[in-house]
């Protein structure tokens, strides 16, 4: 992976049975140089620890609006940002950065950051191919500058493992100063430029 040095990377994982790669990813990114902030939902704690998270991230997993050292966790992440990665993103973060709901933390971040966001989708694949997924994608996508199915950011890649149809493409967006990020794959790393 390309040096990431100096770069801030908060990463978002959500509850899903996938949330255990994160790890992995999380550790990938700290040794390619990138400052990680990770944020887990309530639900990601039912898969991985945030003890694991902590020792392998840059600073302590954030896990709530209310409990954090910063009095506005979201805005501080979000603002801090280089680029937000959620991986996975479930469909319910799915759901909540489509309609604006900032219910938690990881989603008022998602909404309240002018950064670059990359979504990792990864939920069952009857989840994937239901209707409703597939309109929630096509609003996001409207808002994003890249939205290809055969692209995976950071995720299968890094893992060098094939990808589901479930699971088989991410999302990026430009951010309000016109910063953009480009992608640049082989079939053993992703790289990200700016």
């Amino acid at each position: 992976m390309k040096s990431l040095h100096g770069r801030s990377i908060v990463l978002g994982i959500s509850g899903g049975i996938a949330a255990y790669k994160a790890v992995e990813l999380c550790r990938q990114l700290v040794d390619a140089g990138a400052h990680v902030a990770p944020i887990m939902t309530e639900d990601a704690h039912r898969f991985i620890g945030p003890v694991t998270v902590s020792a392998l991230a840059s600073e302590p997993v954030h896990t709530s609006l209310w409990d954090d050292a910063s009095p506005i966790p979201h805005t501080r992440l979000g603002q801090n940002a280089d680029v937000i990665v959620v991986a996975p993103a479930t469909a319910r973060v799915i759901a909540a950065y489509a309609m604006g709901l900032s219910h938690d933390l990881l989603s008022a971040t998602l909404i309240a950051t002018r950064a670059p966001v990359v979504l990792c989708p990864a939920m069952h694949t009857e989840m994937w191919e239901h209707m409703i997924t597939e309109n929630l994608l096509k609003n996001l996508s409207k808002d994003f500058v890249d939205f290809s199915k055969k692209l995976s950011i950071l995720w299968f890649l890094l893992t060098k493992r094939k990808t589901r149809k479930n699971v088989n493409f991410a999302l990026t967006r430009n951010s309000v100063e016109g910063r953009k990020i480009a992608y640049k794959l082989n079939s053993n790393s992703c790289q990200i430029c700016s």
